[in-house]
């Protein structure tokens, strides 16, 4: 016998993985532990087209191959009693793994290992079908193309890789329904997640960590779809990371934590608790573990580790050049010329009180006033930083005001500069203008 396994709780990449796995190993069957509610909903549909075994019909002694895919971690995985002791034992079973995390410490050993840094599981298994040229029809299609939207954010999540666009274009084109796609991945809210979303916002609260704002909320009871109201509440709420913590009904808590900031791996605190994920999206399931204890545990994970979110400090240019308000504007011109700058602040006594463009220049040059002083075509008032301003927090501001540059101050005192090339270079993961 031949099964294919995942963790607990399946998400819809860890039922894709699966459905993928089983057109590989075309003899294999699909065991499911407890299910997400999305894909739990979508199992109750097509149960009948799906290869799925229900643990009371599994002989232990008669598995001779297990699949696993989308985790390795041992404690993660969703199995029947006996088949785990067989596993570690290596008792007469092939172990095939398919997955996408990183390593731990308690990774089952596997005879043939499918292990990269793709943003979907689902994406290894698209890929061998691809290379393989098996067939398949449009629901298996479907399904598998959930796994990579879900786990990749719709290819927005800071892990999700070309491979994944191209598996999912793939998919596509071999008749994934998009009607169905869009049925499972973003369903309306019920009474039921509305409420959760309103006491969730409720009982939040903020712990700044590192430079980043961290929301924790501990809700008495869980509710289906959790993991779409906590996805919802990040984007409602002024936090980099969400950490909500609700009892699972067996002596223990369950966690699902979200991340919107590249600064703030949610997967790293989540796996003290035995759980696992990815940067911006991971989960636990704690046993013998209360809401608080794990709140706590949490909280002690992520400050031994706190963030690190770039400032504004590490990336401004420094020392500044500047104009004062009665300088010519011809002398101006060659300040900027000289210097290679698309504009400059404007000081008087030692504090900034303008800023002066190219384009500044460009419109009293085409009314020949270059002999004008800078004052009378600065712009003021000035939008400005500070040094520990996050960067991100910096690039909100530019794209509100519409700025080119924003002034560093400490006080009122001018200390270094941010421009667009900076920022773009932050956005981007070049090196700032200054180290090149």
């Amino acid at each position: 016998m031949e099964l294919v396994v995942t963790h607990a709780v399946a998400d819809f990449d860890a039922l894709g993985a699966a459905v993928g796995a089983h057109l590989l190993y075309p003899r294999s069957r699909i065991l499911l532990g407890p299910l997400g509610a999305g894909p739990r909903e979508l199992v109750a549909v097509h149960r009948d087209r799906l290869p799925i075994v229900e643990p009371a019909e599994i002989d232990v002694r008669a598995v001779r191959r297990v699949i696993i895919v989308d985790v390795r971690r041992a404690k993660r995985l969703a199995l029947v009693p006996g088949l785990l002791e067989r596993i570690q034992r290596r008792d007469g079973i092939e172990v095939h793994v398919w997955d996408h995390h990183g390593p731990s410490e308690d990774d089952v050993h596997a005879d043939q290992a499918i292990i990269e840094p793709v943003g979907s599981a689902t994406t290894l298994l698209v890929e061998a079908l691809q290379r393989r040229q098996i067939p398949f029809g449009p629901m298996e299609a479907t399904v598998m193309a959930l796994g990579v939207h879900v786990d990749t954010g719709s290819l927005t999540f800071g892990g999700s890789t070309g491979r994944d666009a191209a598996a999912l274009g793939w998919l596509m084109n071999r008749g994934a329904a998009l009607s169905v796609i869009n049925r499972y991945l973003r369903p309306p809210f019920g009474d039921s997640q509305r409420e959760a979303l309103r006491v969730l916002l409720a009982n939040m609260t903020v712990e700044k960590i590192g430079g980043a704002r961290v929301g924790f909320a501990v809700l008495d009871h869980p509710s289906g779809r959790l993991d779409e109201v906590v996805s919802e509440a990040l984007a409602l709420e002024d936090v980099h990371a969400l950490f909500v913590i609700v009892p699972d009904g067996r002596s223990g808590a369950c966690v699902i934590a979200r991340s919107r900031a590249r600064f703030v791996d949610v997967a790293h605190p989540v796996a003290h608790l035995g759980g696992g994920g990815h940067p911006v999206a991971a989960a636990a399931t704690c046993r013998g573990l209360s809401p608080a204890d794990a709140r706590a545990r949490l909280l002690h994970a992520l400050r031994n580790e706190p963030p690190k979110p770039l400032k504004v400090a590490d990336i401004m240019s420094s020392p500044v050049a500047t104009v004062g308000t009665k300088t010519p504007l011809a002398h101006a011109k060659e300040v900027l010329v000289h210097g290679g700058f698309t504009g400059v602040p404007v000081v008087k006594d030692e504090r900034v009180v303008g800023m002066l463009s190219r384009r500044d220049l460009a419109k009293a040059e085409r009314k020949d006033e270059l002999d004008r002083p800078v004052r009378k075509v600065m712009s003021a008032p000035v939008c400005s930083t500070t040094e520990d301003e996050l960067v991100e927090e910096a690039l909100a501001t530019m794209e509100q005001a519409d700025v080119g540059r924003l002034p560093v101050l400490r006080g009122e005192r001018l200390v270094g500069i941010v421009t667009r090339d900076d920022l773009l270079a932050f956005l981007y993961g070049e090196a700032p203008p200054s180290a090149r």
